[in-house]
């Protein structure tokens, strides 16, 4: 995992790069450019909406977005993001290889196509995760809503938003140019599966799509602080400071119908309730300092150099009520994030065992304690590679569709093999992956099922191509492409 990769100085020479600066007017400079190549050798400017559509939103991110996200010690480049312009660039190479080679037709064509279906992937993407995950999206303002919708710096794209977003924008292309639709989104399935491989990769460097707790070999570890990590503790996989909590009476789990993904369960929320302990990892500092199940955390807070603290030294200490799961997230977070080798302070009730009552009345009379110690924060277990896998699984797909693409002799069926095989491959991905929890109650993840839905939409776009005369409909289209260029 490494989400930035270095660091574009935000000045070249004393000239700005970002905003209305040097890379702006190499844009510029190159639409001129193109413009005027073209004039010169009287080539048609049928596609030249689209390679200016593209400059435009090339011009948008130079001058407003990359200024916003420009650091002090200037713009992070994010290996997710570079992953992303691999996958893209290789997914439109191979689809432009591959139609010079099998059916002459001009670049010009195929780029406009591949910038409408990567636009509008994009979108789909980014769409579908917020859909996905609004409870992460959805802010205190609507300003603040609305910036954490566009702000995909650090990923926040979903691969079968990308795919739906992108078929549909190619159809709408399609129709509008009267091209072939069955035969030119064959032309693109392998290119799309390569651009997923790629892809995936950005998301091992980024650290999402993250998969289930794993402890035998193929597991690997993220960092600290890692989305994996947060997860395992936002659900008491793993234990923060080598504490774990009970839920919330209403973050408990309920039954699902399948039973393949459990439903959302979350220890960090915000409902106010005591805090008990429900677990200490063994040999941990918690449990050496004394910290036991049942107890119920009332203050914490940094002890400075205090190795042992009494009543009257935790009045001089500045410390957090803590009054539900979330104030205590959030300040170890903080913790183990800015300041993971200070020691802390937990003030805690300890109910008596005789006392069989409610929680308040334990609480009434229970006893207090005091625990100080340093926390273990690095409790984070190892995880499937669910990114490596889904890469794997991607780029042996291309494989196979561009084997496949030599025996098919009618249009329509690589791509209606590529979304079975890939709706099959997404769907069992999801048993090994942690990252999305059941969706209304189905035991099934929203993921799976989209690939259900994809399936039974393959199944149909199937029955429609074997009830249609074999054909390749590119075969007849040589006489338009050369009119088009004016041969």
């Amino acid at each position: 995992m490494r989400p930035t990769l270095f660091y574009i100085p935000s000045q070249l020479c004393g000239f700005p790069l970002f905003g209305i600066g040097l890379f702006f007017w190499l844009i510029l400079a190159m639409i001129a450019w193109m413009i005027t190549t073209r004039y010169l050798r009287r080539r048609p400017f049928n596609d030249l909406g689209s390679y200016c559509s593209l400059a435009a939103v090339a011009l948008l991110i130079v001058v407003v977005i990359m200024p916003k996200l420009a650091e002090a010690r200037g713009f992070p480049v994010r290996g997710y993001g570079v992953f992303l312009m691999l996958a893209i660039i290789c997914s439109t190479g191979l689809v432009l290889w591959r139609g010079k080679r099998k059916w002459n037709i001009p670049p010009d064509t195929l780029v406009s196509i591949a910038t409408v279906g990567v636009l509008c992937g994009i979108l789909g993407a980014r769409t579908f995760f917020v859909f996905e995950y609004w409870s992460t999206i959805v802010a205190d303002s609507c300003w603040g809503t609305i910036c954490n919708i566009f702000n995909m710096a650090n990923g926040g794209l979903v691969v079968y938003g990308s795919i739906i977003g992108g078929i549909f924008g190619v159809l709408a292309y399609l129709t509008i140019r009267k091209l072939p639709v069955l035969a030119t989104l064959d032309l693109f399935a392998p290119g799309l599966m390569l651009g997923i491989a790629i892809g995936r990769l950005g998301c091992l460097m980024n650290g999402c799509c993250f998969g289930a707790v794993c402890d035998g070999p193929p597991g690997i570890t993220f960092p600290v602080g890692s989305p994996a990590h947060v997860h395992q503790l936002e659900t008491g996989e793993a234990s923060l400071a080598g504490i774990v909590l009970k839920p919330a009476q209403s973050n408990i789990a309920t039954r699902t119908v399948f039973s393949l993904k459990h439903a959302s369960q979350s220890l960090w929320t915000a409902e106010p309730g005591p805090v008990v302990i429900a677990s200490v990892d063994a040999d941990s500092p918690a449990a050496r300092a004394g910290m036991k199940p049942g107890m119920i955390i009332k203050q914490i807070g940094y002890a400075g150099n205090c190795k042992v603290v009494d009543a009257n030294i935790q009045k001089r200490l500045q410390l957090v009520e803590v009054y539900g799961n979330g104030d205590f997230f959030h300040f170890l977070y903080t913790a183990m994030m800015n300041s993971p080798r200070q020691s802390i302070l937990f003030v805690c009730h300890v109910p008596d065992k005789n006392i069989s009552a409610d929680a308040k009345q334990a609480e009434a009379e229970s006893k207090t304690e005091r625990f100080v110690f340093v926390p273990n924060y690095a409790t984070i277990k190892a995880v499937w590679p669910s990114q490596i896998i889904s890469s794997l699984a991607a780029f042996l797909l291309c494989f196979v569709l561009l084997a496949l693409d030599r025996i098919y002799k009618r249009d329509g069926l690589l791509f209606v093999t590529m979304l079975f095989l890939y709706a099959a491959n997404r769907f069992f991905l999801e048993l090994v992956r942690t990252d999305e929890a059941s969706f209304l109650g189905t035991g099934l993840s929203v993921s799976q099922c989209v690939s259900i839905v994809t399936t039974l939409v393959a199944l149909v776009v199937f029955a429609y191509i074997l009830r249609s005369p074999a054909k390749q409909a590119y075969a007849d289209y040589q006489g338009k492409f050369s009119t088009e260029k004016g041969e």
